[in-house]
């Protein structure tokens, strides 16, 4: 039977702390001395580290017992602690920290592709993964960060999914070779592995353009100060109009938020005036949860809207499976046929209508990139990061079509 933790909140924080900071002084331990020395040097006291580090000396005897624990030091009767090496053995264990939890990793097809990229280019280089998971808030807060738990002296290098924390990533990149991915960094010691945005909208805007659309809405996350990318992906929509010479209208963007969730709805579409309406939407992320609040609105597809969706080509593979989550206990669970289909009177008897013609974010090459980075920098501790932007391509699907006032 359990037995229950009269601890309060603050003293179990209070403990996590003393371990997280005598892991930190054994890791200063470690690097200052036993690596300068030499086997069988005597170790200093633990009142001189103690003076030394700055620290209360039960905080330094638990770094010397986690010391010892892992080998590098020994105790000898009548000398107390001396040096010594650990039998080698090569880290081969890359970590991969979300500040998200694990659900929306294994759902959300950009998300799952990069994962995906990332475990086959690890199983090629024979490295481990493990999978990190978090807000920004608890990774940065020491004690109780996933950044400082005992689990993160197992990797050697690090990949960073949608963190947009900078001091969150100097502060892994202190500690070895981290690639950031979704995010054009520029820190010392950090690679990247961005999406090219404004690349991804113009080439929508220009495929729609050149079927004969006037009137291009945009549907996406308008504002979040976590992803410099909303804002890059809206200003590149805005500028697209003046690029083109053509007139924009405010109501054309609809917003959703973090969640994907679409706040304005779109239930008062067939409400605008037929001649402002558009008669094409850009997609941004959304289109694998989108189809049932379009099929609510009355808005058939394609027959009242083109579409073009700006995300992985596999978008509409998982649908039956994800669109409907809402509508059954766990989206990880199996759903029946009956469960999974809306009430909707023009939902498409087969999902062939639905292919959504795609400006693909190569979001599986970018996870293979960034693993192959880490392993090139391993390789060589002395190679300077590397920058890489990702190019999206145009696949033609079914959900683009000419404008039906032509």
């Amino acid at each position: 039977m359990p037995t229950h933790d009269s601890r309060t909140t603050g003293e179990k924080e209070a403990i996590s702390l003393k371990t997280s900071l005598a892991g930190q002084m054994a890791d200063r331990i470690r690097e200052e001395l036993i690596r300068r020395g030499k086997p069988g040097d005597r170790i200093p006291s633990g009142r001189a580290l103690a003076e030394r580090l700055g620290v209360g000396r039960n905080t330094i005897y638990r770094a010397l017992d986690q010391l010892t624990k892992e080998g590098w030091l020994k105790r000898l009767a009548g000398r107390g602690r001396v040096m010594t090496r650990p039998r080698k053995r090569p880290v081969r264990t890359s970590g991969m920290l979300f500040p998200f939890d694990a659900a929306r990793l294994v759902t959300e097809p950009f998300n799952r592709e990069i994962f995906i990229g990332i475990s086959q280019a690890a199983d090629e280089a024979g490295r481990h993964l493990l999978s990190l998971f978090g807000t920004c808030r608890r990774m940065t807060k020491l004690g109780h960060s996933t950044l400082w738990s005992p689990d993160m002296r197992t990797v050697d290098s690090l990949i960073t999914l949608e963190i947009f924390d900078t001091e969150l990533i100097a502060q892994a990149a202190s500690m070895f070779p981290v690639v950031s991915v979704d995010l054009s960094c520029k820190l010392p010691n950090v690679s990247s592995a961005a999406l090219d945005h404004e690349a991804s909208i113009r080439m929508a805007f220009k495929y729609l353009l050149d079927l004969g659309h006037r009137r291009i809405g945009f549907l996406g996350r308008i504002s979040s100060k976590r992803d410099p990318a909303v804002g890059e992906r809206l200003a590149a929509y805005r500028r697209a109009f003046e690029w083109a010479s053509l007139p924009a209208d405010p109501k054309w963007v609809f917003r959703a938020d973090y969640d994907h969730r679409v706040r304005q709805p779109l239930a008062a579409w067939p409400q605008l005036p037929a001649d402002r309406r558009p008669t094409a939407l850009i997609v941004v992320d959304l289109f694998w949860r989108l189809a049932d609040q379009l099929l609510s609105a009355g808005v058939k597809i394609p027959g009242d809207l083109s579409l073009v969706n700006i995300d992985t080509i596999s978008a509409w593979s998982d649908w039956l499976h994800c669109a409907w989550a809402d509508r059954v206990p766990n989206p990880l669970d199996v759903a029946t046929t009956a469960e999974r289909r809306p009430p909707f009177t023009n939902y498409p008897p087969v999902p062939t209508l639905v292919r959504p013609t795609t400006v693909e974010l190569p979001a599986r090459s970018m996870g293979r990139w960034a693993m192959e980075e880490l392993v090139r920098r391993l390789a060589d501790p002395a190679a300077d990061p590397r920058h890489q932007l990702f190019a999206p391509t145009l696949a033609v699907g079914t959900t683009a079509a000419p404008p039906a006032d032509l």
